[in-house]
């Protein structure tokens, strides 16, 4: 795609994010386009699994301290931390490490990093650790290596990473040479960017954040239309991760009235790291997304991985494994209540009854067997009632029992309201009176509402005025 204005609006309020199970490494690191090799020759099979962004597969070494990995970049970077993920025994994960950048000149190696008291939180968790913070200088080969590991001998490590930033960055036509950087008035430092100043940080003030950040975006003007095949951010000091954008949207003009959406992230992790730099490769086919084809592979997956029988209906396991015998076959309730919304949103595109039938056995599966919906956290219930109340809104078949089940819920629900503090409903039938949360109360809300629009019953009305006061 041509595009002659590139814009970069953050979309919601930029908060602190952290990691959780499923985010141990970053979407970019210099690893992704470098070679990787161990230190004088030799031959490990599993040494491909170090820097594959998958951390299912392993690599594993009979000889855990001195193992040394030579990581070799097309151009200079400067290194400004690691990420190592734990394998599934975390006493056979690194514990102390160094890394060195090598001086073309002499061809001798500059400690730029060592880490020492390397902790994971538990099996394929992940440590983050900084270089020195007087390292500045740019290496196109990087020398990782395992002085220590937490028990025994053996190593293991799930994935490897070397975060950093480009110097010079000679891929980046996002430059005065092109075009031009604008951002709002309430902006410093904007020549950092313009500049290629990776040390530095463009500081957007006094961002409006009641719905969503209203006032941070960086605008790029290219002088004539070009062809982009991706982007990159880099972070500001980690002292100030707070201030990191997780959430952003990059979209492309012709007029810089009319706007395209390129490229969205949600919840992009935020690591323990200085100035590191995060690429986004945008598909070779531009602004066209086929979301819908997008959907029915998630869903393909979905089915051949979580889906499983239980009481009559379906439901999808807590979490899956390429190993059997890893596999969490439990189930959480409120995830159901969003999985009955998908089939929904599903049917809406494809009015296909196939995803009414998906909707009615997931349902099943959570009520036991058609016994009952009740559980005993009310907020649960409430997800539950709303996606019952969206089934009835857009199926065809049977429509009377997914509200009759959303009035059982919402009368279970009510169940939880008392006027201690102000009045509401509590967070779960045993945390006591005194637990009135958002996420029980606000939901609450829309579902009264909804009953009130459906049946015209007053006391639901009444209800959820009630609750909104």
């Amino acid at each position: 795609m041509q595009a002659k204005k590139l814009l970069i609006p953050a979309l919601l309020p930029i908060v602190g994010f952290s990691l959780h199970g499923q985010q141990t490494m970053a979407e970019f690191s210099i690893c992704d386009k470098a070679g990787i090799a161990l230190d004088g020759g030799g031959d490990n099979a599993s040494l491909q699994c170090l820097c594959d962004k998958n951390d299912l597969t392993v690599f594993e070494s009979e000889t855990g301290a001195g193992v040394s990995v030579i990581v070799t970049a097309e151009h200079p970077w400067v290194a400004k931390g690691i990420i190592v993920v734990a394998a599934d025994d975390v006493s056979q994960a690194p514990s102390q490490m160094t890394l060195y950048g090598k001086n073309e000149a002499d061809g001798t190696w500059t400690r730029i990093g060592r880490f020492n008291s390397a902790k994971y939180a538990g099996p394929y968790t992940s440590y983050v650790g900084k270089t020195l913070a007087s390292q500045t200088g740019a290496y196109r080969q990087f020398k990782f290596e395992v002085n220590k590991v937490a028990s025994g001998s053996k190593l293991k490590i799930a994935e490897m990473q070397i975060l950093g930033y480009p110097q010079p960055d000679a891929e980046n036509v996002a430059v005065d040479a092109f075009g031009k950087f604008s951002a709002p008035e309430n902006t410093d430092n904007l020549w950092a960017i313009s500049g290629g100043n990776y040390n530095s940080a463009v500081n957007i003030r006094n961002v409006k954040a009641t719905y969503g950040v209203e006032n941070a975006w960086i605008d790029f003007t290219f002088e004539s239309p070009a062809v982009i095949d991706g982007y990159a951010v880099t972070a500001n000091m980690s002292s100030a991760s707070n201030m990191r954008p997780n959430t952003w949207e990059l979209l492309a003009s012709d007029d810089g009235e009319n706007w395209v959406t390129m490229d969205m992230r949600n919840n992009d992790g935020v690591f323990d790291i200085d100035n590191y730099q995060q690429r986004y490769e945008l598909p070779s086919r531009g602004a066209v997304i086929d979301y819908a084809a997008a959907a029915d592979r998630l869903y393909e997956v979905m089915f051949e991985k979580f889906y499983r029988d239980y009481r009559g209906g379906k439901y999808l396991v807590h979490s899956w494994n390429e190993d059997p015998e890893k596999i969490n076959t439990g189930f959480n309730y409120w995830w159901h209540a969003h999985v009955i919304d998908a089939f929904t949103d599903a049917f809406m595109r494809t009015k296909k009854q196939i995803w009414r039938m998906r909707s009615l056995q997931v349902k099943t599966a959570m009520s036991g067997g058609g016994q009952s919906l009740w559980n005993t956290f009310f907020d649960d219930m409430e997800w539950m009632a709303i996606a019952c109340i969206r089934a009835y809104d857009n199926y065809t078949v049977d429509r009377a029992d997914w509200l009759r089940d959303a009035r059982q819920l919402f009368e279970w629900i009510w169940a939880g309201w008392s006027d201690v503090e102000g009045g509401g409903i509590a967070w779960n039938s045993g945390s006591g009176i005194n637990s009135k949360n958002s996420c029980s109360n606000a939901p609450a809300i829309i579902i009264a509402a909804r009953l009130y629009s459906l049946t015209g019953e007053q006391e639901y009305l009444d209800k959820a005025i009630m609750i909104y006061e």
